[in-house]
């Protein structure tokens, strides 16, 4: 409850419950108890008139016109305000244009075309560029960068987010493919200074970096398919040793990760153990998975 209410309305009884005696004003009123309830004041748009001014010098007649405001283009727009309102409601509550419109149509009684809304949207996206830079920046020189992509639709079509990211930023493109194409066009160089985790997809490995580690949610995720479809004790064994080796990693310091660490050891000598296998003759995708996580030894 709020300490200080914007408006306080009291209630005095005007009659004795018992007798029906009217209170008049030297009854003594004592307080007995309050509630609060939470309104937002009705909201009706407000137009705001720039006016711009002429005035002619009395020294030599030149006529001094007073500039509008610079961001002013059109006789009549939407403020900066209802601007962010609409791409709030458009990139971080994903709801449709059409729908968007009825919002601000419905709660702010403010009729706003879908064509607007998307002018609207392309003006921010343009406003937000050299942010969005400079995350891209802060990402390429990182020690260590996530990357990922994940399956989307765009207007109804197959298409991908590619996310790039470090433990402070994430930079996201959209993109019609999963190609390799689409890194080397948004970080040309790849990642030479930077441990690059991925997934096991070709276009990620394929990329520059220092060096690579294959990301052990995914893998994780793989084995236990494995564990439900084909009941592999093999599966089951791997993903306990990388749940074992990443709770442990949340444990080191930095000097323990630097110096020979023996339990570090110990996590390699049974990944070496789990890797040399028989059991994946008899299925053909844990055989590939297996291959896959030799080829890739270095970066597991």
């Amino acid at each position: 409850m709020s300490n200080n209410p914007d408006e306080i309305k009291s209630y005095t009884p005007q009659y004795c419950k018992q007798c029906g005696e009217e209170f008049g004003k030297d009854s003594i009123f004592e307080f007995n108890k309050r509630r609060q309830e939470v309104v937002i004041p009705p909201i009706t748009p407000r137009y705001i008139e720039h006016q711009s001014f002429t005035c002619a010098c009395n020294k030599c007649n030149t006529k001094t016109t007073a500039k509008l405001p610079s961001y002013l283009n059109a006789n009549i727009q939407y403020g900066e305000n209802v601007q962010a309102l609409n791409t709030y409601h458009s990139v971080y509550q994903l709801i449709p244009s059409n729908r968007i419109g009825k919002y601000f149509k419905d709660v702010f009684n403010l009729s706003i075309s879908e064509g607007t809304i998307y002018n609207i949207l392309s003006s921010m996206s343009h406003k937000a560029e050299p942010v969005y830079e400079l995350i891209k920046t802060k990402i390429s020189k990182s020690k260590v960068v996530g990357g990922d992509e994940s399956g989307i639709k765009i207007n109804g079509d197959k298409a991908w987010f590619w996310v790039f990211q470090n433990s402070t930023y994430t930079y996201i493109k959209a993109a019609c493919d999963r190609s390799y194409q689409n890194i080397i066009e948004t970080f040309p160089d790849g990642f030479p200074l930077s441990i690059y985790v991925s997934d096991s997809l070709p276009a990620q490995l394929k990329v520059p970096t220092k060096r690579k580690q294959l990301c052990l949610a995914h893998l994780n995720r793989e084995l236990k398919n494995f564990e439900n479809a084909i009941k592999s004790k093999w599966a089951s064994k791997l993903k306990l040793l990388f749940l074992e080796a990443i709770d442990y990693k949340k444990q080191m310091s930095i000097n323990e990760y630097e110096q020979t660490n023996p339990e570090i050891k110990n996590f390699e000598i049974r990944l070496t153990k789990l890797l040399d296998v028989e059991e994946s003759k008899n299925h053909k995708k844990l055989k590939a998975f297996i291959s896959r996580l030799i080829k890739r030894r270095d970066s597991i």
